[in-house]
């Protein structure tokens, strides 16, 4: 495990589509509104592709706010190490979201969280539509020490049982801190 600076820890998270009222894909404007919102949530996750060019906002929203937020790559990234070390080049985010089932295998999904960790980078560990009852992302996040799991609210079983699991491992990780 790779012992780096942590960002703060996630309290409430709010996507950047959310604000994107009449446009497609995400923000279409120059990130006003996330930085409006800065001293209300402490993560933002910016949608987009890495290959439209109009990105350069996430820059701008990076190098001002970057060291107050996360700024979370979802769908800009994939998991995919090649699309996340692009990131880091272009500068367009400070943390990753990690879908296990989206790249395909964990080795891909901790390679992915490494290269983050190794720049400093966040990484949140997340569900995807279709879950199931099993926890198993609940005992990634532990292990990654990714301090953060995107999973919904507890209204349906299945996100429940990630909840309850991430209860059940909380005094192994204090244990272990």
């Amino acid at each position: 495990m790779i012992a780096l600076p942590r960002p703060p820890e996630a309290s409430t998270g709010m996507a950047c589509t959310t604000f994107a009222r009449g446009t497609q894909g995400g923000f279409g404007g120059n990130g006003s509104d996330v930085r409006r919102l800065v001293g209300e949530v402490s993560y933002h996750r910016p949608r987009g592709r890495l290959g439209r060019r109009r990105l350069g906002w996430l820059e701008i929203l990076n190098r001002e706010l970057g060291g107050k937020i996360e700024l979370v790559g979802d769908d800009i990234f994939v998991t995919n190490v090649e699309r996340i070390q692009r990131g880091i080049d272009e500068n367009i985010a400070n943390a990753v979201l990690i879908k296990l089932n989206q790249i395909g295998t964990l080795s891909e999904s901790v390679a992915a969280v490494n290269l983050a960790y190794g720049v400093h980078w966040g990484a949140m560990v997340s569900h995807r539509s279709g879950e199931t009852v099993d926890s198993f992302i609940a005992d990634l996040t532990v292990a990654l020490a990714t301090g953060h799991l995107k999973t919904g609210s507890p209204w349906r079983g299945e996100r429940v049982e990630k909840y309850n699991q991430l209860i059940m491992l909380l005094p192994i990780k204090n244990q272990l801190s």
